[in-house]
């Protein structure tokens, strides 16, 4: 499902309706659906973002984030090893995808301070 913001409600509808969906399967009794659940809600919470930033789409975003994450905890104590794994995942490139620009950052000034340091001075 591809979420687009075409500027009306349906977007965010779209959203919710896509939501309930995956917290039904989350709690399906086949452990493959489960994991097909926690992979979808990756999905969703990384097109989270294309939906823009209007006044009432930020805060639908930032609820819809914390039911997902919220779920996404009591997913990582499944018996299924299948849909544990696919929590960490999940949550792994979340993180990744929200700290990137921080993490380059940081690399690229410990290596830009490392070069330096380095560097061979005239004598």
């Amino acid at each position: 499902m591809e979420l687009v913001n075409d500027g009306s409600s349906t977007s965010s509808l779209a959203v919710f309706d896509a939501q309930d969906l995956l917290v039904q399967m989350a709690f399906h009794r086949v452990p493959s659906v489960r994991t097909a659940a926690i992979y979808a809600m990756g999905t969703l919470i990384e097109e989270l973002t294309q939906l823009g930033d209007g006044p009432g789409v930020l805060t639908i975003v930032q609820k819809t984030e914390r039911q997902i994450y919220a779920l996404l905890l009591q997913a990582a104590a499944d018996g299924s090893p299948m849909v544990r794994c696919e929590v960490v995942r999940v949550i792994s490139s979340a993180v990744f995808a929200s700290y990137m620009p921080q993490a380059i950052e940081a690399v690229s000034r410990t290596v830009g301070e490392e070069l330096h340091w380095r560097a061979p001075t005239a004598t």
